[in-house]
């Protein structure tokens, strides 16, 4: 089965600014007009999105511009100097449901499909590892990156699993997406 690129609505009153967003998105679908769009990827500091009725994905410059985008129901808040991969996997998240935020530009953390009582509280290494677990990490990459043992990220995945009430690491990020705990 092949998977149809997104389609993608591009808001900016400044034409350049429409243009390099244009070039940026690219990969992931073509720009369209609001009709047509499976998801819009809106430009702050130069245009709103309150009267869209598809998912956003907003590009901030500052926590101010962020919380309010958030406060407004966008789906991700990213920085307006984002990476393009990083603009990229925010669009594919937000088409698939999911929310995403720059720490730096949200003031607040989401809390969406769960109730944050059914998690316990993650030490800020189990936060660690889920981020890692997030981005696909297999043990032995996460025990490099901190400088720990393998026998160490285990005993973390499983404290994540445990007190995220999940039975794979796909559902603790999953869980962990939806309490705004893992920043895709």
């Amino acid at each position: 089965m092949v998977a149809r690129a997104l389609r993608v609505l591009v808001v900016a009153s400044d034409p350049l600014v429409r243009s390099i967003l244009e070039e940026r998105i690219v990969s992931e679908g073509h720009a369209i007009s609001a009709g047509e769009a499976d998801i819009a990827v809106v430009d702050l500091a130069y245009a709103t999105f309150e009267k869209l009725r598809i998912p956003v994905v907003a590009l901030a410059a500052d926590r101010k511009s962020g919380d309010a985008a958030w406060a407004s129901g966008a789906r991700a808040v990213v920085a307006r100097t984002a990476e393009p991969e990083t603009l990229s996997a925010a669009i594919l998240a937000a088409s698939a449901g999911l929310v995403s935020y720059d720490r730096e530009l949200v003031g607040f953390a989401p809390r969406a499909a769960l109730d944050p009582r059914e998690a316990e509280e993650l030490t800020a290494r189990e936060l660690e590892v889920l981020q890692h677990l997030a981005s696909g990490l297999a043990n032995k990459e996460i025990a490099a990156r901190l400088g720990i043992s393998d026998h160490t990220v285990k005993f973390h995945v499983n404290a994540v699993l445990t007190k995220l009430n999940a039975d794979s690491r796909t559902e603790a990020v999953v869980r962990g997406v939806r309490l705004g705990l893992v920043i895709l």
